[in-house]
């Protein structure tokens, strides 16, 4: 081996310490999906043990490839929302291939201007992106991400090409029928934003479109607290709706209104669960106090699969054909209980 101190270590180098050709190394480091994962992480332990460090700049003049992405995102706040497993995820699966990340967030006149991609591939040395904009995306983005032919996966967001996305609309519709199967029929569906407002996601629409579904299927009226205008007062809208409809059960598009609803009826004297089971969806069904059956949302997966489909556009060149529509895990806790124990 060379002197460290005064010699650059290559492949070539590496190589000749672990007994492997050449091109093993370049492949653990260029297209690493090529070679098994005991030889990759043989070669990334001694690469880090002896301080390798690939040449990007060469790398790239003979690959074509800056091994880099880059995740776009508006500075709408709404608009592009990035939970801390999401991120994981992503920047595990890129750096199992050995992609680094790039953050770009930009505000949407420069989202949509006519150089956005082109300065994405020149000033960013970007080989693909990420798009984390899932709310009212402006058609000027989507026309100029087309246009350019440049990798593209878009995260959480409903769109019919590349992307991945979780299951709302099937998720709405298992909880609620859990809820069902349990015996419940007077259950309340509840969302504090629905239509109202400007930026508003495609899952508030599916959860509720699966919960309209079971309950039809079960034969149940729907019974919905989802506003038509702002709520001006929150504390005042619970309660008139736990009074109105007197459900025995929630089901919640998120943990804002299920902690809502279930303090103001711990408040007003109904027992929860036992007089109100509830089931929401979210990251963590922890929260009030209680373990809320939720159906979690799978953010670290959804980071890897965005992040593993756009590296397969990227190198491999793979047709886009449908979205990754991931499913929800139902986790029961301690909330979904039938209403015989909830009444």
């Amino acid at each position: 081996m060379p002197d460290r101190q005064h010699t650059r270590l290559t492949q070539h180098h590496l190589a000749e310490h672990l007994g492997v050709a050449q091109k093993t190394i370049s492949r653990v480091f260029t297209d690493p999906h090529l070679v098994s994962e005991a030889v990759r992480t043989r070669v990334l332990r001694a690469a880090r043990e002896l301080g390798y460090r690939p040449n990007t700049g060469a790398r790239a003049m003979r690959t074509g490839r800056f091994e880099s992405v880059v995740l776009v995102q508006s500075t709408e706040r709404t608009a592009s929302p990035m939970p801390e497993r999401l991120i994981i995820g992503i920047d595990e699966e890129l750096g199992q291939a050995n992609t680094s990340l790039v953050l770009a967030r930009l505000p949407d006149d420069r989202l949509t201007s006519d150089d956005f991609v082109p300065k994405i591939a020149r000033e960013l040395l970007a080989d693909g992106m990420l798009v984390n904009y899932d709310t009212n995306i402006p058609e000027r983005l989507i026309e100029l991400i087309e246009h350019h032919h440049l990798p593209a996966v878009w995260i959480n967001s409903r769109r019919a090409d590349a992307s991945v996305r979780p299951d709302d609309l099937r998720a709405g519709d298992e909880a609620t029928a859990a809820l069902i199967e349990r015996g419940h029929r007077r259950i309340l569906y509840v969302d504090f934003l629905v239509d109202h407002w400007r930026w508003v996601h495609y899952s508030r629409k599916d959860r509720r479109t699966g919960y309209r579904a079971a309950m039809s299927r079960a034969g149940l009226p729907h019974l919905e607290a989802t506003p038509d205008e702002p709520i001006g007062d929150h504390i005042a809208f619970v309660r008139s709706m736990l009074k109105f409809h007197r459900p025995t059960a929630l089901v919640s598009y998120g943990d804002p209104e299920a902690s809502l609803f279930i303090i103001e009826a711990l408040r007003t004297g109904i027992d929860v669960p036992r007089q109100l089971a509830v089931v929401t969806f979210g990251a963590t069904p922890y929260y009030c106090g209680m373990d809320v059956a939720t159906w979690v949302v799978p953010q670290l997966e959804m980071g890897r699969t965005a992040a593993r489909r756009l590296l397969e556009l990227m190198h491999h060149h793979v047709p886009v054909t449908a979205p990754v529509i991931l499913p929800l895990e139902a986790h029961h806790g301690a909330t979904l209980l039938p209403p015989s124990t909830a009444g």
